[in-house]
């Protein structure tokens, strides 16, 4: 919207809140308003080495669902492997 010239807030729900919404709608100063109905991981001290080596790996910082995504794969590969015994 802003290279198309618009100079308005920008909102949205659950998901839309992430490094490029803040990039390119700015933030609530301007009056954008998201939500993102996740915990934010750099607040858990048990996501340090997650965020870490995802920033190592991929160059880039964890996304909105990025923690959730990952943990919700590793309780899917828990169960195929549960099952498969």
């Amino acid at each position: 919207m802003a290279d198309a010239g618009l100079d308005i807030p920008v909102m949205g729900g659950d998901g839309i809140v992430e490094t490029e919404f803040t990039k390119v709608g700015g933030d609530a100063s301007n009056g954008s308003y998201g939500t993102v109905a996740a915990v934010n991981a750099a607040t858990l001290p048990e996501a340090a080495q997650f965020l870490t080596d995802y920033k190592a790996k991929y160059n880039a910082d964890v996304g909105s669902y990025s923690a959730n995504a990952y943990e919700a794969t590793n309780i899917i590969i828990a169960a195929l492997k549960a099952a498969k015994t």
